[in-house]
């Protein structure tokens, strides 16, 4: 599997819990893999933004950034920018797509 991500072939698996093995592995302990847990949690009702800079700062976080957060996790991860109510949020998806070629994500 040379060149490619661990994803790769997971693009039509249902996604991992995130106490799992498998996230620990992608994500490591750090704010990628809390930030997948709130966004898994919460696929029915998206947090904001602000959701997100919060949950952060709750968890000793508040130095990074939701931006750099969320590019780390759109490497394995489809997320979504949707808008609701009149403001942004961020709905888990399912696995990112990946170019065949690379294996990377097309973004």
């Amino acid at each position: 599997m040379s060149g490619r991500l661990p994803s790769d072939a997971m693009s039509n698996e249902p996604l991992p819990e995130p106490e799992s093995e498998q996230i620990a592995a992608l994500l490591g302990e750090g704010s990628a893999r809390l930030v997948y847990g709130l966004l898994y949690r919460r696929k029915s009702n998206p947090p904001s933004a602000s959701e997100i800079r919060f949950f952060l700062d709750a968890a000793a976080s508040a130095g990074m950034s939701i931006d750099r957060v969320l590019r780390s996790l759109r490497n394995y991860f489809a997320i979504a920018s949707v808008v609701r109510d009149g403001g942004e949020q961020y709905a888990l998806r399912g696995w990112a797509p990946h170019q065949p070629a690379t294996g990377r994500p097309p973004y």
